[in-house]
């Protein structure tokens, strides 16, 4: 089952304890969350940590660990101080899905 954007949005903010289970999030909250999802997934890519094929249809093995990285991102602009060692610990699990995750690559045979 995979996940999307807005949920993935939703969930940091439930880890920032910025919104209570079953409580719907402030439009403002959401807005805020969704413009730094484009940055922090361009970065885990950049750093070769994670790549996320389509925003919209979020693995769900990588998903509690890239709202995590996400609500380290913007935990400051809730007033929270950012947790870096839940940041690393997120990039590290991220790191080895993407190990253990098939690419489906075509590869060329090589004849003799």
């Amino acid at each position: 089952m995979a996940k999307t954007r807005s949920q993935l949005a939703r969930r940091a903010l439930e880890k920032l304890l910025v919104v209570g289970s079953g409580n719907p999030p402030e439009a403002e909250d959401i807005q805020a969350v969704d413009g730094v999802i484009d940055a922090v997934i361009a970065d885990l890519e950049g750093r070769h940590v994670f790549t996320v094929q389509d925003v919209e249809d979020i693995d769900i093995s990588a998903f509690e660990w890239l709202a995590d990285c996400l609500a380290v991102m913007v935990a400051s602009d809730f007033g929270q101080q950012p947790d870096e060692g839940k940041r690393t610990k997120a990039e590290n699990m991220l790191i080895t899905i993407s190990a253990t995750r098939a690419n489906r690559a075509v590869v060329a045979g090589e004849y003799f």
